[in-house]
């Protein structure tokens, strides 16, 4: 019983705080690789709680250097806990699942790292990495800047 109960508080301090759930909607661009920079976008549904879950899809376009393609169009799903640092800062961990791999992203399943700054209610700045830590294979990886609006 007193283990039920360690699960039961664990998930309700999970659970409980912020008061946000809605829809986001992001775009921006990536690291320039090989002379080529990617555009991103992500539609996102974050779910309410102290710690924002946060499921996307998205896509990021192709590079390609002449005849060689460094990276196709690739679309993913991620899943992402956004952790509070400050008021207005967090960090974010999570997992990705992706359509095509390459150089840069070699694998369809990998790991995501995000920093984010909420600028205010509506408005969040993110630079978002995306790897898959070498596990298969080596990767360059991949680092998006989004900017995301919030809407009900």
């Amino acid at each position: 019983m007193d283990a039920f109960r360690g699960l039961l508080s664990a998930a309700m301090l999970l659970i409980g705080g912020h008061a946000y759930a809605g829809w986001e909607f992001g775009a921006g661009i990536g690291d320039e690789i090989i002379g080529e920079t990617p555009g991103t976008a992500q539609l996102s549904y974050v779910f309410a709680g102290r710690y924002e879950q946060v499921v996307s899809l998205g896509g990021i376009s192709e590079r390609q250097a002449g005849p060689r393609r460094v990276s196709p169009n690739t679309l993913f799903a991620s899943y992402l806990i956004r952790i509070p640092i400050k008021e207005r800062f967090y960090f974010g961990v999570g997992a990705v699942a992706a359509n095509a791999s390459s150089e840069v992203i070699s694998s369809n399943l990998a790991f995501t790292e995000t920093l984010g700054w909420r600028i205010n209610q509506r408005w969040l700045l993110e630079i978002r990495h995306i790897s898959n830590l070498s596990i298969k294979g080596r990767n360059i990886g991949e680092n998006l800047y989004t900017l995301n609006y919030r809407f009900d």
